[in-house]
This record gives structure tokens, sequence and C-alpha cells, in this order.
């Protein structure tokens, strides 16, 4: 090799070199974007959680007094039939 290749090559190496750095930092930036959604896509999930677990006691609840009520009918039926 000459001195005017072997500079061609270094010179293409190291332009190859920061074009893969490059490529890497971009792919690195829409790995940490993925990541970003996916950390927000586990928030709602948890909020929604949350809620699910609110409806269910809640539906519990209803379920409780609801059931204490028609407890409470038959017996005032039972009573008046006497």
């Amino acid at each position: 090799m000459t001195g005017g290749t072997l500079f061609a090559c270094v010179e293409r190496s190291l332009w190859t070199d920061e074009r893969i750095d490059d490529m890497v930092h971009r792919i690195e930036k829409r790995f940490d974007d993925v990541d970003k959604h996916f950390d927000a896509i586990d928030r709602r999930f948890d909020r929604l959680e949350v809620e699910l677990s609110a409806i269910r006691r809640e539906m519990h609840t209803q379920f409780l007094v609801v059931t204490t009520a028609l407890i409470g009918l038959a017996g005032a039926m039972v009573v008046h039939s006497l």
C-alpha cells in the first residue's frame, strides 16, 4: 500500500467509526424512548389496578348492603305473616 492509499483507508475507517457511533447513539436513544413509553404504560396499569381494587371493594360493599336488605325484608315478611 502506498502512503495515499493507507491515508484513505484510515480516513474511511474513522468516517465509518463516526457513522457507527452515530447509529449506535440513535439506536440507544430509540431504546430509551421505548423504555419511557413502557414505564408510562406500567404506571397506567398500576392506576388501573388501584381503580379495579376500589371497584371490587365497592361492589363487595354493595353486595353486603343488598344482601342485608333482602334478609331484613324476608324477616319482615315472615313477621308480618304470623
